[in-house]
């Protein structure tokens, strides 16, 4: 277990230098709620070699930074393994192995893929009490509008419990983008609270 985790590992350390980027940007997110700082996000996508798809979240905020990265490789038609670090003021916190399945049969310009990722190690080996499930799923929408969502859960044991997502309607305009970005906060079950937010977005 070791060994796998170390490969993993070495892997989800975003390798942008090798890497292909195929589209990144930076975002300011702002709260509606009093008190809430607005803190400022770096997206990268990119393509790494042997197929393998890459994206990477970085937030900055005045406690440190918190990310993630998450890799992917398709082994058949719309089904992928994956691997996803997290990155909490330190290169690496957590490490999780696991599957992901694009849904077919949508209406057109709608795209929802969802995941399973039941195993999570940490610098002490493998957590017990994690097991996440989650979706992705965006809609374009008329006059250039994009509605998206992610979300995930942790499913361990038989009450799964909201961890953490996004809900946004976005516009683009040329690089720049505005948007509502909602934040689906966990309030200790199945369902989140919902943090109204805006934010901008410039591609680069």
């Amino acid at each position: 277990m070791n060994k796998l985790e170390s490969m993993i590992l070495a892997l989800a350390i975003p390798a942008a230098i090798a890497a292909k980027a195929e589209a990144s940007n930076v975002k300011c997110v702002t709260s509606l709620e009093e008190g809430v700082k607005p803190y400022v996000a770096a997206n990268m996508f990119y393509q790494m070699p042997s197929g393998i798809d890459g994206f990477t979240f970085v937030n900055f905020s005045e406690g440190g930074y918190y990310g993630k990265t998450t890799l992917k490789k398709q082994i058949d038609e719309g089904i992928s393994v994956r691997g996803q670090t997290v990155h909490a003021n330190e290169p690496i916190t957590q490490t999780g192995v696991g599957i992901g399945a694009v849904v077919p049969g949508l209406p057109k310009n709608t795209f929802l893929e969802v995941n399973y990722m039941p195993a999570w190690f940490d610098e002490n080996g493998l957590v017990e009490d994690q097991a996440q499930a989650g979706y992705f799923v965006s809609v374009n929408l008329p006059a250039g509008i994009q509605l998206s969502s992610f979300g995930d859960w942790n499913v361990t044991g038989l009450n799964p419990k909201w961890m953490y997502g996004e809900v946004e309607v976005s516009k683009k305009f040329g690089p720049v983008s505005v948007s509502y970005n909602g934040a689906l906060i966990g309030d200790g079950d199945a369902t989140p609270d919902i943090e109204h937010r805006v934010a901008v977005a410039a591609e680069f």
